[in-house]
């Protein structure tokens, strides 16, 4: 990347302080209201000349999206282009990521890391009442990456992306020891992650869940001139959902949406990350 082109944006403070904010709310009875956050962060230059956007939507208690475009044309030297979208849902987060180099020197960028660590692109934080039969609970939060990364033409590419899901609340004790999922590389390829919290709670207990997604693409080309385009495509992954060892535990959610595990008819929904809004329209009927 050339000095001067836009300054990777790293949020690593940030989940610190996330995480920060979601342990204080454990012991303040959960104060916090529930949202979700998407930032979008794009870049785009030929030869040492750059140009970048950064978008934002929240925090609100909704579904949030950001969308960011980042166009760099300059006569007989060709152009190059990036487009970042973002979604972020109560249970569902996603992210889709498109690049255009024509050059012979350039290069364009989506997202934003720091030592290969991209930084979060859409979160949802959430309150959880644990409800059933007095008494522990036990139930697991499962989450997962899946998409794929692709180049068509010459040049360099670089890509990743991850998920994680931090859960606390007084009452609630992690019995395992959940992983960041996490996919770095530099050629194309499709992904596929799933990992999950082991969870105790007990009734009437509140667990509180902090998700994010990070993701992040570049690609540069030198000569011969020529078109490179790139895909980073989470669009239908970053699913978050339940499953409880036993029927009789109830998840009652501060932001209204159903995290249960869905039946076979509406995975299809899930995936595209509108599960949360179908069930409180269900909910509301």
């Amino acid at each position: 990347m050339p000095l001067g082109c836009p300054t990777r944006y790293n949020d690593r403070m940030k989940r610190v302080l996330l995480f920060a904010i979601a342990s204080v709310s454990s012991v303040t009875a959960f104060s916090q209201v529930p949202y979700t956050v998407t930032t979008s962060n794009t870049g785009a230059w030929l030869g040492s000349s750059p140009t970048g956007q950064f978008v934002q939507d929240g925090p609100a208690n909704r579904l949030t999206h950001a969308v960011s475009f980042s166009n760099m044309t300059i006569g007989g030297a060709g152009s190059s282009e990036a487009r970042m979208e973002g979604w972020a849902n109560y249970g569902a987060l996603r992210a889709l990521g498109n690049v255009t180099v024509d050059t012979a020197d350039g290069g364009a960028m989506v997202g934003s890391t720091f030592a290969d660590d991209p930084d979060t692109i859409a979160a949802f934080e959430d309150n959880i009442l644990i409800g059933g039969p007095a008494g522990p609970h036990t139930f697991r939060l499962y989450y997962r990456l899946e998409g794929f990364a692709g180049m068509n033409g010459l040049g360099t590419l670089t890509y990743g992306a991850d998920l994680s899901a931090q859960v606390v609340g007084l009452g609630v004790t992690v019995l395992n020891s959940p992983q960041i999922l996490r996919v770095n590389g530099t050629v194309g390829a499709p992904f596929s992650q799933t990992d999950f919290v082991q969870i105790q709670a007990n009734s009437g207990s509140t667990m509180n869940v902090l998700a994010a997604m990070g993701a992040f693409m570049m690609v540069s080309r030198i000569a011969p001139a020529g078109v490179t385009t790139a895909t980073l495509d989470i669009s239908n992954t970053g699913a978050f959902y339940i499953v409880p060892d036993s029927p009789d535990t109830t998840f009652t959610a501060a932001s209204g949406a159903n995290y249960l595990v869905p039946e076979p008819a509406t995975l299809s929904v899930l995936a595209l990350g509108l599960l949360p809004l179908l069930r409180r329209k269900r909910n509301a009927a």
